[in-house]
């Protein structure tokens, strides 16, 4: 029955972790990319208030 849990664990985990980690990494690069655009226009940086999911 471990075995069971273990694969059922990795088996929803993996996608989910793939996931988060692209997420991170779209993120980082719009706010560098943001960032980098503000510096060449001379720009104040606005404050951002990035909404984060709704969880129950």
């Amino acid at each position: 029955m471990k075995y069971v849990l273990l694969i059922l664990a990795g088996g929803t985990g993996t996608p989910l972790a793939a996931l988060a980690v692209a997420r991170r990494l779209v993120e980082g690069h719009a706010d560098a990319t943001a960032a980098t655009i503000r510096r060449q226009h001379a720009r104040p940086a606005p404050t951002v208030d990035r909404p984060r999911e709704l969880t129950r």
